[in-house]
């Protein structure tokens, strides 16, 4: 009588362990899927910053020797604000997407 209650105690010790591993094993899997898609998401972010950080540059040097040249048409200036928008929109999400900062 004792065996059976040992032996069914322990059958249930080992399906709770088995149940509390599998459990953390799934809670790591979920972690380090969530992790991944973040650091994509990020990584998104600082190369859709660094085209327009790009973009801006050139069109401010193009503005800048249209200035020089005496050319600097409405064009060129309408292009600098464009680019200057997109840059600021790009900053602003890399802000929002960057890691948590210390206070």
């Amino acid at each position: 009588m004792t065996a059976s209650i040992y032996t069914q105690r322990s059958a249930l010790r080992g399906k709770r362990m088995d149940f509390e591993q599998a459990q953390s094993q799934r809670k790591e899997d979920q972690e380090s899927k969530e992790r991944k898609e973040w650091l994509e998401q990020r990584r998104a972010c600082y190369v859709a910053l660094n085209i327009a950080i790009r973009q801006h540059r050139t069109a401010i040097n193009d503005l800048l020797h249209g200035i020089r040249d005496g050319a600097a048409s409405d064009e060129l200036r309408a292009d600098v604000a464009q680019t200057r928008r997109m840059y600021i929109e790009r900053h602003a999400e890399a802000q929002m997407t960057g890691p948590p900062v210390k206070c």
